[in-house]
């Protein structure tokens, strides 16, 4: 497989899909950009979140978490004994990344 496509196997069938990193790290840039720009004080994660898969990595980027189905409860875990009340950077990157979201919704039926 290329650094663009990943195998995925399902049930002995094996498929290719585009490398969801691609669009993770263009996310990731996107959003960093956001925040340096609106100066907000505040560390951007990244994580590639499969809760139903199992993800084999040879070489994973170490800026990025991977979470599969083996890793997902002690990830969840981790985000449990944290303390629940959103910090005023969290507020205010949240609104901006809103204010700059767009919506494209349509009647189900």
């Amino acid at each position: 497989m290329s650094q663009r496509k990943w195998k995925e196997i399902v049930t002995g069938e094996t498929r290719e899909r585009m490398n969801p990193m691609i669009s993770l790290n263009r996310t990731a840039a996107v959003v960093e950009e956001l925040i340096v720009e609106q100066e907000i004080d505040m560390e951007v994660k990244s994580a590639l979140v499969a809760p139903t898969s199992f993800i084999e990595f040879i070489h994973a980027p170490s800026d990025v978490s991977i979470v599969d189905q083996r890793s997902l409860e002690q990830w969840l875990a981790k985000f449990s004994g944290q303390s629940s009340t959103l910090k005023h950077n969290q507020i205010k990157a949240a609104e901006q990344l809103l204010s700059r979201s767009e919506t494209d919704a349509f009647a189900r039926f």
